[in-house]
């Protein structure tokens, strides 16, 4: 009987711990046990717009999971994955959005759980895709505009585009991460450091080290 005092006890004091921190937090949280949910946060229910009895009865948090993720996030489950991974999820409503799921191993007093927070990422995702959208179409203007284009970092490659192995005489992918100035001719070395030092932008004449030597 003791024994079971100090376990009730325990769950409570650690549910009121959980309370308090996802109380605060700006994720969706829930504590479940093999797929079925144990408790959970004010903000999940936001997240997905449905009611607690959504989340308690089975299926439980799965029904939120787009029928394409839904074959990943099960064998997560079953392998007691942790980490982080995306996923589309379906709100109540049908509505369709990303979210950002963080899952960990823990324990409720004797019982081992497991905890998942879920961030929607949609907004994240949007910009990241239009970001790529304009690094494409920026390669591509560079590429319309210049012979050969280079961006450099600490005189790294780190971007290369164009009539690449015509005028340089090796592909892209093996002048990636090369000193830039190992394709530069050496009479050029100094002018070209002073250049880059002054920050100086604007046309100016070069020479390369291309098939045929320097050019």
């Amino acid at each position: 009987a003791a024994r079971r005092l100090a376990e009730a006890g325990e769950r409570a004091r650690l549910k009121e711990d959980f309370e308090m921190l996802s109380a605060a937090s700006f994720e969706g949280i829930l504590v479940h046990v093999d797929g079925k949910v144990v408790t959970f946060n004010q903000r999940l229910l936001e997240l997905f717009a449905c009611d607690p009895e959504d989340l308690l009865a089975a299926p439980g948090i799965l029904k939120f999971v787009a029928p394409e993720d839904l074959p990943i996030t099960l064998q997560r489950f079953r392998e007691r994955a942790e980490g982080d991974f995306l996923a589309n999820a379906v709100r109540k409503d049908g509505s369709r959005f990303r979210i950002e799921v963080s899952t960990k191993q823990a324990q409720l007093g004797a019982r081992p759980v497991r905890v998942v927070a879920l961030r929607d990422v949609t907004e994240r995702e949007r910009i990241h895709e239009q970001l790529r959208k304009n690094d494409e179409s920026l390669r591509e203007l560079l590429a319309a505009a210049f012979d050969v284009f280079v961006v450099a970092h600490d005189n790294r490659v780190v971007e290369i585009g164009g009539r690449v192995e015509a005028i340089i005489g090796r592909p892209a992918s093996e002048i990636m991460g090369q000193d830039v100035f190992q394709f530069l001719a050496p009479s050029v070395h100094e002018s070209t450091r002073q250049r880059l030092a002054s920050g100086r932008t604007g046309a100016y004449e070069s020479a390369l080290i291309g098939p045929q030597g320097e050019r």
